[in-house]
């Protein structure tokens, strides 16, 4: 898979600045004018050649790296123009090395009729699953309510995968919840709130958490962007 400009622009680069928000200030630097008169890049051709450098790879790999980078195993490199080489870098690196997808066995097999056969129903057979940011659940818990705004998903290591990734929190379905593609929709929220709700839960001796999951049908069939320890500027 690729990405294209606009899922580079729309999607991709929102995400990473959401996590190095000092790229806001180092863009806007990009005015295509150098102190000694000479015409320096603009911002769209620092943007184009980002995009060059990581079209090869897809949104949720890209994001993928964004999550991972600025870890111990793959620390931020010094310089903000360096960003997209050390996440094409990364990327290459959760391909096996090559720079192209990997064939270790990674989500469902497709059979010869075109079903698709998986052991793990929640991961199927990804890994890793996309869940409500732990600082969105918690903030949610408290107040029982949810700003857009505040509404961040993130990736953890699946209940099954006990081989791989095994620096990101594990998904626990008492404490995560599976977020669908769509996790802003008022849909997605309202189930969300639900989900957080105490009272709901003291209502109901019986609840079970894997049993009572209203998103479950709605989850992301890709492995998405992984979790790191949150940062303190992700959520105010």
């Amino acid at each position: 898979m690729t990405m294209t400009y606009d899922e580079f622009k729309n999607e991709w680069l929102p995400y990473h600045v959401a996590k190095f928000e000092g790229i806001v200030g180092w863009m806007r630097k990009l005015a295509g004018v150098i102190s000694d008169g000479k015409i320096g890049a603009t911002r769209t051709d620092v943007m184009t050649s980002w995009h060059r450098t990581l079209a090869r790879y897809s949104v949720e790999e890209a994001k993928t790296a964004t999550d991972l980078m600025g870890g111990e195993e793959f620390p931020e490199p010094r310089g903000y123009y360096k960003h997209p080489l050390s996440i094409a870098h990364i990327c290459k690196k959760l391909r096996g090395g090559s720079g192209k997808p990997s064939k270790r066995q990674q989500g469902p097999r497709v059979m010869s009729d075109g079903t698709e056969s998986f052991t793990c129903p929640v991961c199927r057979d990804w890994g890793l699953v996309t869940i409500y940011h732990p600082k969105t659940v918690n903030q949610c818990r408290q107040a029982r309510e949810i700003a857009r705004r505040y509404v961040y998903t993130a990736t953890a290591r699946c209940s099954c995968n006990e081989r791989h990734h095994k620096d990101l929190l594990q998904y626990d379905s008492k404490l995560d919840l599976i977020a669908p593609v769509d996790y802003a929709t008022d849909e997605a929220l309202t189930a969300l709130i639900d989900w957080c709700s105490i009272e709901r839960r003291m209502q109901d001796a019986e609840w079970n958490p894997d049993a009572w999951n209203p998103l479950l049908d709605l989850q992301p069939q890709s492995h998405g962007q992984a979790f790191l320890e949150p940062s303190d500027e992700v959520l105010d």
